[in-house]
Protein backbone atom coordinates (compact mmCIF):
# COMPACT_ATOMS: atom_id res chain seq x y z
CA UNK A 1 0.00 0.00 0.00
CA UNK A 2 1.19 3.54 -0.72
CA UNK A 3 -0.32 7.12 -0.20
CA UNK A 4 -0.21 9.73 2.01
CA UNK A 5 -1.83 8.35 5.09
CA UNK A 6 1.39 9.01 7.44
CA UNK A 7 1.89 12.76 5.50
CA UNK A 8 3.91 15.17 7.80
CA UNK A 9 4.81 12.29 10.65
CA UNK A 10 8.33 11.84 12.16
CA UNK A 11 9.43 8.27 11.75
CA UNK A 12 12.29 6.74 13.37
CA UNK A 13 13.38 3.07 12.46
CA UNK A 14 15.60 1.26 14.65
CA UNK A 15 17.37 -1.32 12.46
CA UNK A 16 16.66 0.06 9.70
CA UNK A 17 19.95 -1.07 7.33
CA UNK A 18 18.69 -4.61 6.02
CA UNK A 19 15.84 -7.11 6.09
CA UNK A 20 12.69 -6.44 8.08
CA UNK A 21 13.49 -3.12 9.16
CA UNK A 22 14.58 -1.54 5.74
CA UNK A 23 11.63 -3.05 4.37
CA UNK A 24 9.28 -0.91 7.17
CA UNK A 25 11.77 1.94 6.60
CA UNK A 26 10.63 1.87 2.96
CA UNK A 27 7.29 1.23 3.50
CA UNK A 28 6.76 4.14 6.38
CA UNK A 29 8.54 6.64 3.74
CA UNK A 30 6.30 5.52 0.58
CA UNK A 31 3.23 6.44 2.55
CA UNK A 32 4.49 9.76 3.57
CA UNK A 33 6.53 10.16 6.60
CA UNK A 34 9.65 11.74 7.27
CA UNK A 35 12.16 9.09 8.07
CA UNK A 36 15.45 8.36 9.86
CA UNK A 37 17.19 5.12 9.93
CA UNK A 38 19.00 4.18 12.99
CA UNK A 39 22.06 1.04 12.80
CA UNK A 40 25.45 0.90 13.49
CA UNK A 41 26.67 0.53 9.98
CA UNK A 42 26.41 3.74 8.32
CA UNK A 43 27.13 2.16 4.77
CA UNK A 44 23.86 -0.46 5.32
CA UNK A 45 21.55 2.79 6.30
CA UNK A 46 22.99 4.94 3.23
CA UNK A 47 22.13 1.98 1.50
CA UNK A 48 18.33 1.99 2.72
CA UNK A 49 18.42 5.97 2.49
CA UNK A 50 19.19 5.22 -1.43
CA UNK A 51 16.41 2.93 -1.73
CA UNK A 52 13.71 5.13 -0.32
CA UNK A 53 11.32 7.01 -2.20
CA UNK A 54 12.32 10.60 -0.14
CA UNK A 55 15.17 11.94 1.44
CA UNK A 56 15.97 10.08 4.92
CA UNK A 57 18.02 10.75 7.49
CA UNK A 58 20.64 8.35 9.10
CA UNK A 59 22.33 7.81 12.32
CA UNK A 60 24.96 5.42 13.19
CA UNK A 61 24.19 4.44 17.09
CA UNK A 62 25.09 1.94 19.24
CA UNK A 63 21.71 1.07 21.30
CA UNK A 64 23.06 -1.13 23.64
CA UNK A 65 25.29 1.98 24.84
CA UNK A 66 22.64 4.81 27.05
CA UNK A 67 24.95 7.76 25.83
CA UNK A 68 24.69 7.18 22.28
CA UNK A 69 20.84 6.72 22.83
CA UNK A 70 20.71 9.79 24.75
CA UNK A 71 22.95 11.31 21.80
CA UNK A 72 20.51 10.05 19.00
CA UNK A 73 17.16 11.20 20.82
CA UNK A 74 19.59 15.06 21.21
CA UNK A 75 19.78 15.03 17.07
CA UNK A 76 16.02 13.05 16.62
CA UNK A 77 14.75 16.24 18.67
CA UNK A 78 16.71 19.27 17.16
CA UNK A 79 15.71 17.55 13.50
CA UNK A 80 12.27 16.81 13.76
CA UNK A 81 11.18 19.03 17.18
CA UNK A 82 9.19 15.69 18.25
CA UNK A 83 8.48 12.02 17.17
CA UNK A 84 5.21 9.98 15.90
CA UNK A 85 6.35 6.71 15.28
CA UNK A 86 9.04 4.49 16.58
CA UNK A 87 9.91 1.42 15.18
CA UNK A 88 12.54 -1.04 17.65
CA UNK A 89 13.64 -3.37 15.26
CA UNK A 90 17.41 -4.34 16.18
CA UNK A 91 18.33 -7.97 17.34
CA UNK A 92 21.25 -10.33 17.34
CA UNK A 93 20.85 -14.51 17.97
CA UNK A 94 22.79 -17.38 18.38
CA UNK A 95 21.78 -20.70 16.44
CA UNK A 96 22.83 -22.76 20.24
CA UNK A 97 21.66 -25.04 22.24
CA UNK A 98 20.86 -23.77 25.62
CA UNK A 99 23.80 -25.61 27.63
CA UNK A 100 26.08 -24.82 24.70
CA UNK A 101 25.14 -20.57 24.35
CA UNK A 102 28.13 -19.06 26.06
CA UNK A 103 28.27 -16.43 28.53
CA UNK A 104 29.40 -13.73 25.89
CA UNK A 105 26.80 -14.34 23.12
CA UNK A 106 24.00 -14.17 25.46
CA UNK A 107 25.17 -10.95 26.97
CA UNK A 108 25.35 -9.89 23.60
CA UNK A 109 21.89 -10.76 23.54
CA UNK A 110 20.37 -9.60 26.35
CA UNK A 111 22.40 -6.18 25.75
CA UNK A 112 21.66 -5.31 22.04
CA UNK A 113 17.83 -7.53 22.28
CA UNK A 114 16.43 -6.29 25.95
CA UNK A 115 18.47 -3.24 27.35
CA UNK A 116 18.97 -1.82 23.65
CA UNK A 117 15.28 -2.13 23.09
CA UNK A 118 14.47 -1.00 26.61
CA UNK A 119 16.90 2.25 25.82
CA UNK A 120 15.02 2.76 22.87
CA UNK A 121 11.16 2.17 23.95
CA UNK A 122 12.28 4.92 27.05
CA UNK A 123 13.90 7.56 24.30
CA UNK A 124 10.93 7.04 21.93
CA UNK A 125 8.24 7.45 25.05
CA UNK A 126 10.19 10.62 26.04
CA UNK A 127 10.05 12.37 22.68
CA UNK A 128 6.55 11.12 22.31
CA UNK A 129 5.40 12.51 25.49
CA UNK A 130 6.61 15.73 24.58
CA UNK A 131 5.13 16.20 21.47
CA UNK A 132 2.01 14.82 22.08
CA UNK A 133 2.08 11.11 21.36
CA UNK A 134 2.51 8.82 18.71
CA UNK A 135 2.79 5.03 17.59
CA UNK A 136 5.57 2.75 18.94
CA UNK A 137 5.50 -1.09 17.11
CA UNK A 138 8.49 -3.67 18.55
CA UNK A 139 9.86 -6.36 16.10
CA UNK A 140 9.27 -9.15 18.16
CA UNK A 141 9.30 -12.94 17.02
CA UNK A 142 7.52 -16.25 16.78
CA UNK A 143 10.39 -17.64 19.12
CA UNK A 144 8.71 -15.40 22.08
CA UNK A 145 5.68 -17.63 21.49
CA UNK A 146 6.53 -20.83 20.47
CA UNK A 147 9.69 -22.35 21.26
CA UNK A 148 12.00 -23.94 18.93
CA UNK A 149 15.68 -25.77 19.38
CA UNK A 150 18.60 -23.67 19.22
CA UNK A 151 17.21 -20.64 20.13
CA UNK A 152 16.81 -20.04 23.65
CA UNK A 153 18.55 -17.20 24.17
CA UNK A 154 16.78 -15.42 21.48
CA UNK A 155 13.80 -16.71 22.30
CA UNK A 156 14.32 -15.14 25.82
CA UNK A 157 14.89 -12.05 24.76
CA UNK A 158 11.94 -11.87 22.36
CA UNK A 159 9.89 -13.05 24.82
CA UNK A 160 11.30 -10.35 27.19
CA UNK A 161 10.89 -7.21 24.69
CA UNK A 162 6.81 -8.43 24.36
CA UNK A 163 6.46 -8.34 27.91
CA UNK A 164 8.27 -4.56 28.05
CA UNK A 165 6.03 -3.43 24.93
CA UNK A 166 3.14 -4.59 26.70
CA UNK A 167 4.00 -2.88 30.09
CA UNK A 168 4.35 0.18 28.42
CA UNK A 169 1.30 0.28 26.36
CA UNK A 170 -0.69 0.27 30.06
CA UNK A 171 1.86 2.77 31.43
CA UNK A 172 1.15 5.79 28.56
CA UNK A 173 -2.13 4.72 27.22
CA UNK A 174 -3.35 7.86 28.82
CA UNK A 175 -0.58 9.89 27.18
CA UNK A 176 -1.45 9.07 23.70
CA UNK A 177 0.83 6.51 23.16
CA UNK A 178 0.34 3.33 21.85
CA UNK A 179 2.68 0.67 21.87
CA UNK A 180 2.18 -3.32 19.91
CA UNK A 181 4.48 -6.03 18.58
CA UNK A 182 4.73 -7.36 15.08
CA UNK A 183 6.02 -11.13 15.86
CA UNK A 184 7.26 -12.48 12.10
CA UNK A 185 7.96 -16.14 11.70
CA UNK A 186 10.01 -17.08 9.27
CA UNK A 187 11.12 -14.47 7.22
CA UNK A 188 13.72 -14.04 3.83
CA UNK A 189 16.07 -11.80 5.55
CA UNK A 190 19.65 -12.62 5.48
CA UNK A 191 19.84 -15.69 7.24
CA UNK A 192 17.66 -17.51 4.95
CA UNK A 193 18.79 -15.88 2.19
CA UNK A 194 21.94 -17.38 2.17
CA UNK A 195 20.80 -21.26 2.93
CA UNK A 196 20.56 -23.25 0.47
CA UNK A 197 17.07 -25.00 -0.92
CA UNK A 198 17.25 -27.91 1.12
CA UNK A 199 16.99 -25.62 4.01
CA UNK A 200 14.56 -23.32 2.56
CA UNK A 201 12.41 -25.93 1.89
CA UNK A 202 12.50 -27.54 5.27
CA UNK A 203 11.90 -24.45 6.64
CA UNK A 204 8.89 -23.57 4.40
CA UNK A 205 7.14 -27.07 4.92
CA UNK A 206 6.99 -25.91 8.42
CA UNK A 207 4.72 -23.49 7.70
CA UNK A 208 0.81 -24.14 7.89
CA UNK A 209 0.49 -22.00 4.74
CA UNK A 210 4.02 -23.16 2.95
CA UNK A 211 6.32 -20.06 2.28
CA UNK A 212 8.33 -17.82 4.15
CA UNK A 213 7.55 -14.57 4.81
CA UNK A 214 8.76 -11.68 2.16
CA UNK A 215 10.22 -8.81 4.87
CA UNK A 216 7.31 -6.45 2.60
CA UNK A 217 4.78 -8.69 4.32
CA UNK A 218 5.77 -7.93 8.11
CA UNK A 219 6.13 -4.10 7.43
CA UNK A 220 2.69 -3.95 5.59
CA UNK A 221 1.42 -4.66 9.57
CA UNK A 222 4.22 -3.02 11.10
CA UNK A 223 3.32 0.50 9.05
CA UNK A 224 -0.47 -0.57 9.91
CA UNK A 225 -0.01 -0.89 13.42
CA UNK A 226 2.13 2.60 13.60
CA UNK A 227 -0.96 4.56 11.15
CA UNK A 228 -4.44 5.86 12.52
CA UNK A 229 -6.26 3.02 11.49
CA UNK A 230 -5.02 1.34 14.57
CA UNK A 231 -6.38 4.08 17.03
CA UNK A 232 -7.73 1.97 19.59
CA UNK A 233 -5.14 -0.88 19.63
CA UNK A 234 -2.96 -1.34 21.78
CA UNK A 235 -0.57 -3.97 23.76
CA UNK A 236 -1.38 -6.30 21.33
CA UNK A 237 1.18 -8.88 19.37
CA UNK A 238 0.30 -9.44 15.85
CA UNK A 239 1.89 -12.65 14.59
CA UNK A 240 2.47 -12.47 10.96
CA UNK A 241 4.13 -16.12 10.45
CA UNK A 242 1.48 -18.44 8.42
CA UNK A 243 -0.21 -19.90 10.67
CA UNK A 244 3.21 -21.31 12.73
CA UNK A 245 2.03 -19.70 15.91
CA UNK A 246 -1.42 -21.63 15.77
CA UNK A 247 -0.40 -25.06 14.84
CA UNK A 248 2.07 -27.54 12.45
CA UNK A 249 2.24 -27.49 9.02
CA UNK A 250 0.08 -30.93 9.13
CA UNK A 251 1.72 -31.84 5.80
Amino acid sequence: MTGNRLAGRFAVVIGGGAGIGRAIALQLARDGAHVSVVGRTAARLAETASLASSPMATHVCDITDHRAVEHLAENIAQQNGGLDILICNSAIGVNAMLHETSVGDLDAIIATNIRGTYLCLQMGIRLMSASGGGAVVVVGSLGALRPAPRASAYGMSKAATHAMARHAAIEYADKGIRVNVVAPGATDTDLLSTADDDVRAQVAAAIPDGRIAAPEEIAEVAVFLASDACTHVTGQVWSVDGGSSIGAAGR
